[in-house]
């Protein structure tokens, strides 16, 4: 599952919708599986910019991965949730982007939920 997000993070550095600094360097630690230090970050981002889904995304990815490197139970539901409602939020925003699609049915089925993909 690292190897998918290492690979993940490198389209995003290659083909990311938003310029600057910031995103740059949060791309660069997630990369370095940094997510613990990229998590405030994007939050703080995803309160300027609520209906970016390339934001969005790295939430879902990041909340994803620190459900799955949690030790308690309630951290990885917490985290799992939170993974779902943002990639949730970014389908809803950009529902033919691929990747979005993808981490969606994911968590989706992570979570022992049902999705309504229209048709795909």
């Amino acid at each position: 599952m690292i190897i998918f997000y290492k690979n993940l993070f490198k389209f995003f550095v290659l083909f990311s919708l938003i310029a600057g600094q910031e995103l740059k360097d949060i791309d660069t630690k997630l990369s370095n599986l940094e997510f613990e230090q990229v998590q405030l970050p994007l939050e703080q981002l995803n309160s300027k910019y609520p209906e970016n889904s390339d934001i969005l995304l790295r939430l879902s990815i990041t909340h994803h991965y620190l459900s799955e490197s949690a030790i308690e139970k309630s951290e990885d539901k917490k985290n799992a949730l939170k993974a779902f409602k943002y990639i949730e939020q970014a389908n809803d925003i950009d529902p033919d982007n691929p990747n979005i699609c993808l981490l969606y049915t994911s968590d989706a089925a992570d979570e022992g939920l049902g999705v309504d993909l229209g048709g795909r």
